[in-house]
């Protein structure tokens, strides 16, 4: 009785948990900033456009280049679903069984990501090997399992080169040329033998012929979704077709239409924040290449000749990341190959030079990779910079 008539007893937040609390949001914010930290640099940069000259801000819409970005709307709707089906996860580590060494698996893991590159865009292939390769934790130490997600990395820029629908630059180079997609995979396939070349000698030399343990690629499977693969892939195929017959916002609104109904969890899985990073490139980097001064003295280096936009497109893309730097090269000159050229070289090298390595790094979560990273990178760049400029000389 006496408890039933005991007086409430209410916990009020004391000074500590009121800090605690405010801490929590703050957190947030620098887990998000440090997850998108490009994003947040190139907003960061944005805003210090826009209070430099607040009169272009109304115009801010027009400079997005909005057949680029709602085909990559359609395209990551598309891949995300083919990601979560569970499939290829499930493909590779049954062809990957049957490697027995390091540099088999190597191999293996290479060519593997280098070709899911091609059509599912290199950062979805990345999702789908580097968490695969992590769960060979018995293949062998840290330098083993780092070496591989730093080739998964090389190779996923090398394997999306080739296709208009590989990577964010090569999407925008498309539509800027307005190219088929047959004509745009055969004029990038010279550089993609060279790339691969390259990076079959790199891995050779990179993982011995040891041995990997029986146990090492053991691992349970989970159940893939076989409808959803299936139909992501036809999905796909109608989708690359329609735009490349003129027809990008139709493909949209299928692929949306489609996956609103079916599968509506594959729209809330996708990377919104890459289309946000892809619209904030478009403004940023047209209001840089507007800026009188500078416009002015980037002017003058001279971008007729095309072995020097080669090069300008390699280097700059160690500078800011060759994705705004395919934006910025076409605000001077027309030559749309070696831009191409250049700014998939340039994927290579730095780690921020592409947004695959950072992807990459990030979700092997290790530490002393981006040492590694740089170590094999940076001079299979200097080596492919030299031999691209030869082919783009010989192609010409």
């Amino acid at each position: 009785m006496r408890q039933a008539l005991a007086a409430p007893v209410y916990n009020y937040p004391n000074k500590r948990s009121r800090i605690l609390n405010l801490r929590q949001p703050a957190r947030q914010v620098v887990r998000l900033v440090y997850r998108e930290g490009f994003l947040a640099f190139l907003l960061l940069l944005l805003l210090i456009l826009s209070l430099w000259n607040p009169s272009e801000v109304r115009h801010y819409g027009a400079y997005v280049h909005w057949k680029t970005l709602g085909t990559l709307l359609g395209l990551l709707a598309v891949t995300t679903a083919l990601q979560q089906s569970g499939y290829f996860p499930v493909l590779a580590r049954r062809m990957l069984q049957r490697l027995r060494t390091e540099r088999g698996l190597a191999l293996g893991l290479v060519l593997l990501t280098a070709g899911l590159s091609t059509f599912l865009t290199n950062d979805i292939s990345l999702f789908v090997v580097v968490p695969l390769t992590l769960s060979f934790e018995g293949a062998g130490d840290f330098h083993l399992l780092g070496r591989l997600v730093v080739f998964e990395a090389i190779a996923a820029n090398v394997g999306s080169t080739l296709t208009p629908i590989g990577n964010p630059q090569n999407l925008f180079l498309w539509h800027h040329g307005s190219l088929s997609f047959g004509a745009f995979c055969l004029a990038m396939a010279p550089l993609v033998l060279l790339l691969t070349a390259v990076l079959l000698v790199f891995v050779w030399w990179a993982f011995p012929g040891e041995r990997l343990s029986p146990h090492a690629l053991q691992a349970p499977e989970a159940a893939p979704d076989r409808p959803l693969f299936l139909g992501s892939a036809l999905l796909l195929i109608g989708f690359v077709l329609l735009v490349d017959r003129g027809f990008p916002m139709v493909a949209d609104l299928l692929v949306l239409g489609i996956y609103l109904i079916w599968r509506p969890q594959v729209l809330c899985r996708m990377d919104w924040a890459l289309l946000v990073l892809f619209a904030v490139i478009f403004v940023d980097f047209h209001l840089l290449a507007t800026l009188p001064g500078f416009s002015a003295w980037v002017h003058g280096w001279g971008w007729g000749d095309p072995g020097r936009v080669y090069g300008y497109t390699a280097l700059l893309s160690q500078v800011w990341s060759n994705v705004p730097t395919a934006v910025f090269a076409t605000k001077f000159t027309s030559h749309w190959l070696p831009i191409a050229y250049g700014v998939n070289v340039g994927g290579n090298g730095l780690v921020w030079a592409s947004l695959a390595n950072l992807i990459a790094l990030r979700l092997a979560r290790r530490r002393g990779l981006v040492g590694l990273f740089h170590r094999w990178a940076v001079p299979y760049f200097g080596i492919t910079l030299a031999l691209g400029y030869l082919l783009l000389a010989g192609v010409g």
